[in-house]
């Protein structure tokens, strides 16, 4: 009985639609020619009138303030074949990390403390359209952190691949593998922070792991509508190095996965707001949400082809010895050219 009513149902359907377009075919043909151009101009006008910002289905995605990831996104989009991409970013970050003290007589007292290390990075990164769906990307960060003093080290130089399966008009999804190197050439950041403690002087010695080799496959979605867009990002970094020295050296590994979640709302042509979710662990069972609130613009006339982004992020929940930030900040530029 089911199948019959759907079959019936399924042919009401196909009869209803064939007779709709031999209606409308029939009126076409019955028309002037003055009267198609009359009518295909208001639909242009309406279909304009209808987004808000000039047409936003009318322009590429590209062009678009949300055509890119926010900005503490990387390897969410590729460029056509010929095509380059510079970028700079600049972050502040103030990171929560457990350390150990030492007492008058120099021996090692491990305490269950956090103690904030800001730290500022800036980062530079060329991307090259070797095909439509195939770029090549390099980033080279350097490091100034404030620990007991000043300092600074340059990061691991990174190289990736990146690749687009899916590239449709509101669509689309990249595959990244990007490789890190220890260019560094140091396997902690170090230094000694000194306060009161228990009417003695007590240092903190501080070292944070900074240089490895390391892989990084992601994949990325993302999905646009008129003034909205939806992302999606999931990696795994795997790093792994050689540490210290003499016999005291040690074979290390990790397994960092991570996981991003973005929504963007178009305010303008120029500009829009993006509100970001992450979660980040690793195989010690250590795991951090982070929560980001950002601002993104893509420049006009003079300023054609400029991107300039902004976040800052807090932590939403940590698991105990955890290191996370306390909060961070990040500005930052891109033109394609």
């Amino acid at each position: 009985m089911m199948s019959t009513t759907f079959i019936f149902l399924f042919s009401l359907m196909v009869f209803s639609y064939n007779g709709y377009a031999d209606s409308v075919m029939s009126s076409d043909e019955n028309r002037s020619d003055v009267e198609k151009q009359d009518s295909v101009s208001q639909q242009e006008e309406s279909s304009l009138n209808e987004y808000a910002f000039e047409g936003m289905e009318t322009f590429n995605i590209d062009e678009r303030p949300d055509g890119h990831a926010p900005i503490g996104i990387m390897g969410d989009h590729v460029h056509d074949q010929g095509e380059f991409m510079l970028s700079f970013r600049l972050m502040m970050m103030r990171e929560k990390i457990k350390v150990e003290k030492v007492g008058d007589n120099k021996e090692f007292i491990t305490v269950d403390k956090d103690v904030n290390i800001d730290m500022w990075m800036g980062m530079l990164g060329l991307m090259y359209g070797l095909t439509d769906r195939w770029t090549a990307m390099t980033m080279v960060p350097y490091l100034l952190y404030d620990i007991s003093d000043v300092d600074h080290a340059l990061g691991d130089i990174s190289l990736s691949v990146l690749y687009a399966p899916l590239k449709e008009d509101f669509y689309r999804m990249v595959l990244s593998l990007e490789v890190f190197f220890p260019t560094a050439g140091l396997d902690y950041i170090s230094g000694v922070m000194e306060e009161e403690w228990e009417g003695k002087g007590i240092q903190y010695i501080v070292m944070i792991p900074w240089s490895a080799y390391a892989f990084l496959p992601k994949l990325s979605t993302l999905f646009y509508w008129d003034q909205l867009s939806l992302g999606f990002q999931i990696g795994f970094k795997y790093s792994f190095d050689f540490v210290g020295e003499g016999s005291l050296r040690r074979f290390e590994n990790k397994l960092e996965p991570t996981a991003h979640i973005w929504g963007t709302c178009s305010l303008s042509k120029n500009f829009s707001v993006s509100l970001r979710g992450v979660y980040q662990g690793d195989n010690k069972h250590k795991h951090s949400v982070l929560t980001y609130l950002g601002l993104n613009y893509i420049g006009t006339d003079f300023l054609e082809g400029h991107r300039l982004a902004f976040e800052v992020g807090l932590p939403v929940y940590r698991s105990s010895s955890v290191k996370t930030q306390s909060y961070m900040f990040q500005l930052g530029w891109q033109k394609a050219f």
